[in-house]
């Protein structure tokens, strides 16, 4: 099946398309988390089709895109894996700036703005 895209506009246009792939995060063993709604294309959800993103990486995924798109922009970690290192030996990922949560993003919107109030 075609996406959405490809089906309406992919040799209708002389505009270059290029299919995006993503993934909903990554797992501290490096693997993609493929949690919903960032598990597939909307128009495959839509549609009934239980495929993920990372199908369109596989042979058979990369030919079906090809047919409406003119290249893929993946998502960076599809390109260059990483995992979580424990430092503690206990198998636990530490938090490392005391956010509470395992990476070193920021605060949230939501506790900055709890912050700065």
């Amino acid at each position: 099946m075609w996406g959405l895209i490809g089906a309406h506009y992919g040799r209708m246009t002389r505009v270059r398309l290029v299919q995006l792939i993503d993934a909903n995060d990554v797992n501290p063993d490096g693997s993609l988390d493929f949690t919903a709604p960032y598990d597939r294309p909307f128009d495959w959800t839509a549609s009934g089709r239980q495929d993920l993103f990372s199908f369109m990486t596989t042979d058979a995924g990369l030919d079906e895109v090809r047919r409406y798109a003119d290249g893929i922009g993946p998502w960076k970690p599809y390109a260059s894996s990483s995992a979580a290192i424990t430092r503690n030996g206990d198998g636990s990922v530490p938090d490392a700036n005391g956010d509470g949560r395992v990476d070193d993003r920021g605060p949230s919107e939501d506790e900055e703005d709890e912050r700065l109030r």
